[in-house]
């Protein structure tokens, strides 16, 4: 992790109550995030990615690790300091219709955080409302109409002004575009692209779409049953993912052939994702590894440097390296 980052997370594990039991959503995560760089998050539904956008902005505690700020560890900080703190991190909800108030208009639902942080005079405010409006592709006369009137890319539109609102450094956008036609997705990439130049922006991405996490993210991680297993470059990514969970993520995008040449087969993962209450042991992925050895099944897989920033933990990415 670099000594500069804005946002560094650091051995972070997070559990969960589930009955008389304990789920580990995320498990001994370290990454890290520069001023104004995207890092894609990547993984199947249940890895953690979720609740891992969560910690890194102070919605849930940690319970071993820690989760710092531009230097500033967020669990040993006042409450008033964190409330100030969170005008830089925000997050854009994956369900607009969830985390917008349907009871209020669009631009009540965007003026909100800055009455909560008593910034401006009202009349400032609206004007600052009004200009939201209009950088998220949107436009003042959308203001007075309440959510349900508007569709989903415009609802997705005005999660991003009401994040934009404080001024932040950091965005969160949590599967965004999960809901969303596939103009409506390019739309709103361009849009994020576009924020993250002339805002001075840093996105923790998360998604399950591998082409767009590609596209917009300066590095990605891959994360499976809560650990992170690879990340790495984007472009070395995806030219070379060596993790075999990571290859068959890869495997499993479906692509339209340019020719009947190009035709392939569909790869699928096989098996299940294991209960996180009865993690395995060892590989997290030995059980779906096509690749996996005795060792993978008994001892953790160490980190491996396999090319320039890019790292992956596998067991048999270590053999090949030894041998």
């Amino acid at each position: 992790m670099s000594d500069n980052a804005l946002l560094a997370i650091d051995q972070v594990t997070k559990t969960f109550p589930w009955g008389k039991h304990r789920i580990e959503a995320v498990r001994r995560v370290s990454l890290s995030i520069g001023t104004a760089e995207t890092l894609g998050l990547v993984g199947e539904s249940g890895s953690g990615k979720s609740t891992l956008g969560r910690l890194a902005i102070g919605l849930l505690a940690p319970d071993r690790g820690t989760v710092t700020v531009s230097g500033v560890n967020l669990g040993a900080v006042a409450p008033r300091t964190l409330r100030t703190m969170r005008q830089t991190l925000q997050i854009v909800f994956q369900d607009p219709g969830a985390a917008l108030n349907a009871r209020v208009s669009v631009a009540a639902n965007i003026l909100e955080p800055l009455v909560v942080h008593n910034i401006g005079t009202r009349d400032e405010r609206l004007r600052r409302v009004g200009r939201l409006l209009e950088r998220v592709g949107l436009t003042t006369a959308h203001g007075p109409a309440m959510p349900d009137e508007l569709s989903g890319g415009q609802l997705q539109r005005v999660m991003i002004a009401r994040a934009l609102a404080l001024g932040p450094k950091l965005l969160v956008c949590d599967e965004i575009l999960s809901a969303l036609d596939l103009s409506v997705q390019a739309q709103v990439l361009s849009l994020l692209d576009d924020l993250r130049t002339t805002e001075d922006l840093a996105y923790l991405f998360i998604s399950h779409n591998l082409s767009a996490v590609a596209y917009l993210s300066d590095r990605i991680g891959v994360m499976y049953l809560g650990e992170l297993v690879e990340w790495a470059p984007t472009a070395a990514l995806v030219a070379a993912p060596k993790h075999p969970y990571t290859q068959a993520l890869f495997q499993s995008i479906l692509e339209v052939p340019t020719s009947k040449a190009a035709r392939k087969s569909l790869t699928g993962i096989p098996g299940e994702v294991p209960s996180a209450i009865d993690r395995p042991l060892g590989c997290a992925f030995h059980t779906r590894c096509p690749l996996a050895m005795d060792i993978c099944r008994q001892e953790a897989p160490p980190w491996l440097t396999v090319g320039d920033q890019h790292q992956a933990a596998c067991h048999a990415l270590a053999a090949v390296e030894e041998g």
